[in-house]
């Protein structure tokens, strides 16, 4: 139940929206996806998140999932850029994604020191 509820949703890291207003939030997500991603989309809503490192995160609603997906293609668009765009998931599947980084880490560190011995 809870997928289906995040299933429109990505997480904007970066944004310059340090605010409570959700109004001048939602104008802060409009000016990004123009002037960054360079899309026309519709987004449904905006919630701000603030993490434990004092940094905002803000997480939008697009309309239907075709538009998430065009959000996600553009991410491209954001290489060399202090802009995140990402997934918004689970705390299962994040303990998951953090459990599959950490064994990538150590498969790739025993293939690299294994590259060094021979």
């Amino acid at each position: 139940m809870k997928k289906d509820k995040k299933k429109n949703n990505v997480v904007l890291k970066g944004i310059e929206a340090h605010t409570k207003n959700e109004q001048i939030n939602s104008n802060a997500i409009e000016k990004f996806k123009k002037d960054k991603l360079n899309l026309d989309i519709k987004i449904n809503g905006v919630k701000q998140i603030k993490t434990k490192w004092d940094r905002l995160m803000v997480i939008a609603k697009c309309e239907t999932f075709e538009q998430k997906l065009q959000v996600m293609k553009a991410t491209n668009k954001l290489k060399g850029i202090a802009y995140y765009i990402e997934d918004e998931l689970s705390p299962d599947e994040i303990k998951l994604q953090e459990k599959l980084r950490n064994l990538a880490r150590k498969e790739w560190g025993k293939q690299k020191n294994s590259k060094d011995r021979t």
